[in-house]
Parts: structure tokens; sequence; C-alpha cells
């Protein structure tokens, strides 16, 4: 898990955070300016001749089926292996916008192409991602080893790495978080093999969406940023901080947001006191009295430690 999240930090300077990633330059003088549908179609060639298929083109429906078998170490797939596991083998339809488009690889895997302008150069450097899915609609209450053991521990790992090489995200809530899976299921259904795989080795968590995040080359607790009242998590994971005063720690800020998310998506029925006491420090209203990123990871640790022997 460790290694998760050192690739996870590799790639902040990416909208999104994928190690599978390259880019390509395109020279579009003239494309900017015109509806989604067309600035794609002037992509299309080009991204074809580097084995990128856009969805709802002859390229894409000649495009080879995705392998089967989940990667074992998704951030580095094997020709043979696929990003995420699938419970139902097909592919969504994502609608172009300006920036975005669904397509698959040589290997017929789904990507999204981002589309990153280059003003001073007059090109647009497309970003290729691996696409994941949602984690925040898990259909079946988990149990305590999964929410605390894989959930939460991957979680924070990845914010306490983040955060030591002074990276704070800036905007952490569900929607910015996804799992290595597919699952175009009904939210209301449970599924025996998702559910298996969830508790394997190959299942893995991820932040997305650093477009709110900090890079502070030496970071301290006194590290401030502005208060900017448009930009930030939503109400329900928004650390009060950000909307009083003119300047906040964004590294709290984050604590805070994960422990809301803790608190708010994917309960076990019963949620031990230790970890409750966890939550309520993360979301402590002053900023001071919440524990950095890295005490509350081994905070955790400690607990999952004591609490194993009754996870079964």
């Amino acid at each position: 898990m460790v290694f998760l999240v050192l690739l996870l930090c590799c790639a902040l300077g990416l909208y999104f955070l994928w190690v599978h990633y390259h880019s390509i330059e395109f020279d579009h003088e003239g494309v900017n300016g015109h509806d989604p549908e067309t600035e794609w179609a002037w992509f299309r060639y080009f991204l074809s001749q580097h084995g990128l298929a856009l969805y709802d083109t002859p390229e894409f429906s000649k495009a080879p089926t995705a392998p089967d078998r989940c990667a074992m170490e998704p951030f580095h797939p094997q020709e043979d292996e696929n990003f995420v596991f699938r419970v139902v083998p097909c592919i969504r339809r994502t609608a172009p916008d300006i920036w975005t488009h669904l397509a698959v690889d040589s290997m017929g895997r789904e990507v999204m192409i981002k589309a990153v302008s280059v003003i001073l150069h007059h090109q647009t450097a497309f970003i290729v991602q691996a696409r994941w899915g949602n984690w925040s609609f898990f259909p079946d209450v988990p149990t305590v080893a999964f929410w605390a053991g894989i959930e939460m521990y991957q979680l924070l790992e990845g914010l306490s790495f983040m955060h030591e090489h002074g990276i704070a995200h800036g905007d952490i809530h569900p929607g910015n978080i996804l799992c290595n899976s597919h699952d175009f299921r009904s939210s209301s259904t449970s599924c025996p093999v998702f559910e298996n795989f969830k508790l394997s080795p190959m299942f893995r968590l991820a932040f997305i969406d650093f477009g709110a995040s900090s890079h502070f080359i030496r970071p301290s607790e006194s590290c401030h940023v502005p208060c900017l009242r448009n930009t930030g998590p939503p109400p329900e994971f928004r650390a009060p901080e950000l909307d009083h005063g003119s300047s906040f720690n964004p590294f709290l800020a984050d604590v805070f947001s994960l422990g809301c998310v803790f608190s708010r998506f994917n309960l076990p029925k019963v949620v031990p006191v230790g970890y409750q006491h966890l939550i309520d420090d993360m979301t402590n209203p002053d900023p001071d009295a919440r524990p950095n990123a890295h005490t509350a990871f081994e905070c955790l640790r400690a607990l999952n430690d004591e609490q194993k022997c009754f996870w079964g």
C-alpha cells in the first residue's frame, strides 16, 4: 500500500492522478472554438495513431475485448490485465466535453483522455488516464475489518504520505475518491463476486482531482493559504475555518474533510469506540485541536492492531 500512495503523489501535476498516463502533443491551430463533438473529431485520427480509439468511432468498434483479469498492481498492469475489476463486462457511455472523452487503448481497456491546452505553444497535450469506478456507492454494509482495515487505512496512509511531501489536497469528499472497479449494478443489489474482490489484495482506493491542491516546499503546521469561498469540498465535508477568517491550514482542513468522509460513508453497523474517538478528533471544529494526518494514521494503525482479534 505504501507503493500505492507513492505512485499517487507522482502524478499530482495532473488534474486527475493516475500513474498510467502519458502526454501526447497535438498542434491544434484552428481547432479551438468548435463544439465538443467537432473538437474531438479533429483529435480522432491523431489519437488513433497512438493506439487510442474514441468512443462511438469506427476504431472503437474494432478495438479488442479488454482482458478479464484485474491487475495485481493496478498502476502497472501487464498486457493481459485490466486496470479495473469488472462485475459486468460493458462500457458506460460518457459524453465528451471540451476537456475529456472516453476511449479504449490498444488492449481494449477503458481510459479517459483529458485534453489540456498549452496556449503559449498552440498545442494540446492529451493525458491518458485509467478509468476507475465510484467508491461511495457500495450497496453492502461493510465489516469493521473492511472499513477500518482497508478503506480507512488506504485513505489515511495516502493522505499522510501526501502531507509529508508538502501536498494538501484541498477538496476531499466521496466524489473525489475512486476504486479500481467498474460496478454497474443497481446500488441496492449485492454481488458476492464484487464483495470478494473488495477484500482481495488487488483492491485499491485513490484520491483524484487535485485542482484545489497546494504544494509547500517545506511543509509545517504554520502553512496557510487564503480562504476562497467558492473552492474546496461541499459543505458537509468542509472544515469550518474555510469560511471564517482570511487564511487556513490546508493540511488540517484535509484531515477534517477525510474525518467527515469516514463518519458518513460506508460505515459498519457498529463503530467501535476507539475509531469514533479518532473520527471525533479529526473533525474537531478547532483546527489546532486536530491531529495531523501522520498522527491520525499512526492512531489508526494502533487501533487496527488492537481490534484485529475481533475481526474474525
